[in-house]
């Protein structure tokens, strides 16, 4: 066999096997189900919020959650937007996500909408894989590229005094955003 043969050969089975490996990130996610906590003796309220205050707060957790693997901003408007920057060999690609927030059972649900990298044409299941793969989540934030939902369970956050926390609605478009809070008996 010439030169060429054995580079074209070589070349074949790189493709091959980098689609393999891509199949196999974006088939092995598995969907936890959710936590059900005990109710809580206490005093129950609903707080109500805009969408300001729930990206603040949001960018807190994401930025502690993360412990700063990965620098990830987030904008709260009509939508969830998330950017970050992925560093390559050509240099830091820019990445943004848009998401559609929704609330099923007592979690709320970001299903993805849209996907920009760079110039770079990438499936939202094949970036979320990715993601999934060489990102350590919290375990209260569960990634399912096959689904294209990243789905937030407040029962697992790590709240302090143990409040019992629960999406009520989320309604970007009226900036309204209510969460039920339950505050257990002698944490007042």
């Amino acid at each position: 066999m010439n030169k060429w043969k054995i580079a074209f050969f070589t070349l074949l089975i790189l493709v091959l096997g980098s689609m393999g490996v891509m199949a196999m990130l974006v088939l092995t996610s598995e969907r936890a189900t959710p936590q059900e906590r005990a109710p809580l003796e206490g005093v129950d309220m609903t707080l109500s919020s805009t969408t300001k205050e729930v990206e603040a707060a949001a960018q807190t957790f994401i930025d502690h959650a993360l412990k700063e693997q990965v620098p990830m901003q987030i904008k709260v408007d009509k939508d969830v937007q998330l950017s970050t920057a992925i560093e390559t060999w050509f240099g830091n690609i820019p990445v943004d996500m848009t998401f559609i927030p929704s609330i099923v059972s007592n979690q709320i649900v970001l299903k993805q909408e849209t996907l920009q990298a760079g110039d770079l044409s990438v499936s939202p299941r094949m970036a979320l894989a990715v993601v999934d793969q060489f990102l350590e989540t919290p375990q209260w934030l569960g990634i399912y590229p096959l689904d294209g939902q990243i789905i937030i369970d407040l029962a697992q956050a790590p709240i302090d005094n143990k409040f019992n926390i629960q999406p009520r609605d989320i309604t970007l478009t009226e900036e309204d955003v209510k969460i039920d809070i339950t505050i257990p008996k002698g944490a007042y």
